[in-house]
């Protein structure tokens, strides 16, 4: 029995969105099971990270201890993850003009790596034999889970998706009062964030520091997690950030959305009532809600996680690949 691979790959996006000034090269890490341990029909998950974390966050690394990495859980099933780093985030390049990282531009980014990787993955990527036969799943946390959202109602490159600690609720008290008139507006969210930003004289990159909701998402779980998790720290991309956090902004994503949906909370997480969450997704035919004990925001670094990755995984044999 082998052991399990992990490959950095770069993929290189041309303009998007319809804005000349917005390519890409986009950073994303591989993890997969050795050949002889690859699942006959495996999932291949399209990992995006929340605001202020790269692509690690998916496969963090306590000093060897693996047991906080979903990647490994989900490559000891047989399963493939390929976590990327949205464009102005982590390893990828970073625009100059930092307002151009909307969420329909960030997702279409997304969306055209991730149609890359297939591709590629059916040729053979990263050491991987040609997939003739594979299931392609969007999993999204914090941030990355509105953008999992976008990508899906937008491009829909997935067979299922992942919605993991985000929602259409928001954060409004965490947003600057001129914000908070966007609030259950996603047409003046779109078009009026960007906007409002530059009249705050808002950084498009904006370092975290400690405040209330930090505390509650960055430094809450198991130590050897959360300093694993600081390895995988990065600026925020303040638009997409701010739009995750406006109530109702991507609500017409969220019920376009018609592929089976794992949406999961902690019950200590940001979202006030993860049960009435599922409302949101008016159009999708099978819904999975979990909520699980004993866990913040950040869900890899806490105690229970064992619970969240048996539970997906399950999920995955199930719901997604029909076993």
């Amino acid at each position: 029995m082998g052991g399990i691979r992990r490959v950095k790959i770069e993929i290189e996006t041309p303009p998007v969105a319809g804005d000349s000034a917005l390519s890409a090269k986009i950073s994303a890490l591989v993890v997969a099971p050795a050949n002889d341990r690859l699942a006959a029909a495996p999932a291949v998950l399209f990992c995006l990270p929340g605001g202020g974390l790269t692509k690690a966050y998916f496969d963090l690394d306590a000093e060897g201890d693996r047991s906080f990495s979903f990647a490994e859980h989900m490559a000891r099933r047989g399963h493939i993850t390929i976590a990327l780093d949205h464009p102005g985030v982590g390893e990828s390049s970073k625009p100059e003009d930092g307002f151009l990282l909307t969420p329909r531009a960030v997702a279409a980014v997304d969306a055209a790596v991730v149609e890359r990787c297939k591709a590629m993955l059916r040729d053979g990527l990263a050491g991987l034999p040609p997939l003739a036969n594979f299931k392609s799943v969007g999993v999204g946390h914090s941030m990355g889970g509105m953008l999992t959202g976008y990508v899906q109602a937008h491009f829909a490159p997935y067979d299922a998706v992942a919605i993991l600690g985000s929602g259409v609720h928001g954060l409004v008290d965490h947003l600057p009062e001129p914000l908070r008139p966007l609030a259950g507006d996603a047409e003046l969210a779109a078009r009026e964030l960007v906007p409002r930003l530059k009249a705050l004289s808002a950084a498009p990159y904006r370092a975290l520091v400690r405040t209330p909701l930090t505390e509650a998402v960055f430094f809450r779980g198991e130590p050897a997690g959360l300093q694993a998790m600081r390895r995988a720290a990065t600026p925020l991309i303040v638009v997409c950030g701010s739009f995750s956090m406006t109530p109702g902004s991507w609500a017409p994503e969220a019920a376009q959305i018609t592929t089976p949906i794992f949406l999961q909370f902690g019950d200590d997480d940001l979202c006030p009532n993860p049960h009435l969450a599922p409302a949101a997704y008016t159009a999708c035919p099978d819904l999975t809600l979990m909520v699980t004990r004993e866990m913040g925001h950040c869900h890899f670094v806490y105690p229970t996680r064992g619970l969240l990755f048996e539970r997906f995984g399950a999920w995955l044999d199930g719901a997604c690949l029909g076993r």
